[in-house]
This record gives C-alpha cells, sequence and structure tokens, in this order.
C-alpha cells in the first residue's frame, strides 16, 4: 500500500517536472525570437534540451507526456517545434492537422474533428453498475 503511494507520488511529481520543462523551452523559444546570431542558436538549442530532458523524465518514470505538450515535440530530432519557425503547421481535407519540422522534415498528424458522443444505447447495455447505484437500488426495494 505504502510502495503504491509512494509510486504514485513520484509520477505525479515527474508530471510536474515535465509541464514545469515545457514552460521553460517555451519562454527560451520566445526569448530566443527577440534574439539575433550566436544568441538565438543558444535559446534555441536551449529550448530543445528542455524538451529531451522532459522526454527522458517521462521515460524513466513510465510517464505520458500530456497531448497537448507532446504535440510540439518532433520524435526524430526533439525539437520543440514553433510554428512558423521550426514549424509547418496545414489543415489537410477537413480531417486532421499536419505538423511538420522543418530540421528534419518529420511529418505528425492530428485529428480535429470532434470525437462522438458515446451511445446511449451502450451505457445501457452494459449493466454494470456501481457500488453506490447498487446501495441505492436496495434501499428504493424497500
Amino acid at each position: 500500500m505504502v510502495a503504491k503511494r509512494e509510486r504514485r507520488r513520484r509520477k505525479d511529481i515527474a508530471l510536474q517536472r515535465i509541464e514545469r520543462l515545457f514552460e521553460l523551452a517555451e519562454e527560451a523559444a520566445k526569448e530566443a525570437r527577440m534574439r539575433e546570431g550566436r544568441e538565438r542558436e543558444e535559446m534555441e538549442r536551449r529550448s530543445d534540451r528542455y524538451v529531451l530532458l522532459a522526454r527522458k523524465i517521462s521515460m524513466r518514470h513510465r510517464v505520458r507526456i500530456p497531448r497537448h505538450l507532446k504535440m510540439w515535440i518532433c520524435k526524430r530530432c526533439n525539437a520543440f517545434l514553433i510554428p512558423g519557425r521550426n514549424a509547418r503547421v496545414r489543415l489537410r481535407r477537413g480531417e486532421y492537422i499536419t505538423i511538420t519540422c522543418l530540421r528534419c522534415g518529420a511529418e505528425k498528424r492530428r485529428p480535429y474533428k470532434a470525437p462522438r458522443p458515446p451511445s446511449p444505447r451502450r451505457r445501457q447495455s452494459t449493466g454494470r453498475a456501481g457500488k453506490a447505484e447498487k446501495k441505492q437500488k436496495e434501499f428504493n426495494v424497500l
């Protein structure tokens, strides 16, 4: 029981660190826009390094990087993707978004259609009721 709590606590900390590293990567990328030459390259490398550290933490602690953050990582070159700077974003056939890394050419696709809500028949057909619902049914019988 204690080990399970400890594992959960470590995963929570890892997720917080991952989110913080992405914030730092975004700040470094914004800072790079304002600079020129060598300083700009250094800031871009720093943002890529933050992303690499976040990936390493996620792999070490077996924590998934949240989808909204994962979208801005290039899987091939580990770059922090910035639309217009080192990434091209396109909408394709009304079905998905294509994000292309301009450094290595890797493409990433994400659907952007809203998922359909689950069918009301499916919810009824499962026939599974939670403990609270079973207790409620037992009391209603009396």
